[in-house]
Parts: C-alpha cells; sequence; structure tokens
C-alpha cells in the first residue's frame, strides 16, 4: 500500500520543480540525505522535523510558513537593501 502524499510533500514537490532541481540536488543543497527529501515528498514521513523543512525552505529560497500551512506567498518578497 503507497502512502499518500502530505500536503506538505505536495507543497514541497510543487516548489523542487519550479526551482528545476531533482530530489538529489535539492537534498545536496539542504544538508540533507537523499532519502529523508525524497520520504518526506512521498508522504513516508508524515510529521518532518522542523529543522529539515527549514534547510528545504533556505534552499529552495521559499517561505517556511508556505511549506509548513500553505498560508502567505510560496516566495517570501525580497526586502529591498
Amino acid at each position: 500500500s503507497s502512502m499518500v502524499p502530505s500536503a506538505v510533500g505536495r507543497r514541497l514537490r510543487r516548489a523542487r520543480e519550479a526551482a528545476g532541481m531533482t530530489t538529489r540536488a535539492l537534498s545536496t543543497e539542504a544538508g540533507l540525505s537523499l532519502s529523508c527529501v525524497s520520504l518526506i515528498e512521498t508522504g513516508w514521513i508524515q510529521r518532518p522535523r522542523a529543522e529539515s523543512l527549514d534547510a528545504i525552505a533556505a534552499a529552495l529560497l521559499i517561505s517556511f510558513e508556505w511549506l509548513c500551512t500553505g498560508r502567505g506567498p510560496m516566495r517570501p518578497r525580497r526586502r529591498a537593501a
């Protein structure tokens, strides 16, 4: 029986594909194992650690809140320097 991707997993995949990154490239950029990223994306890890999601959000240049909850914009507004 296959797991249904969680909402977090679906958002992760959407953001990763939008960034044009493979799962392997994302895992390297985020400093996580390939299996960790894959398991979150496919829903085998239903409650990922906040540290993992924070690293993924930073690697994809997306909002941590959006990745976790779906609230707000996917990409945070750049603040003018």
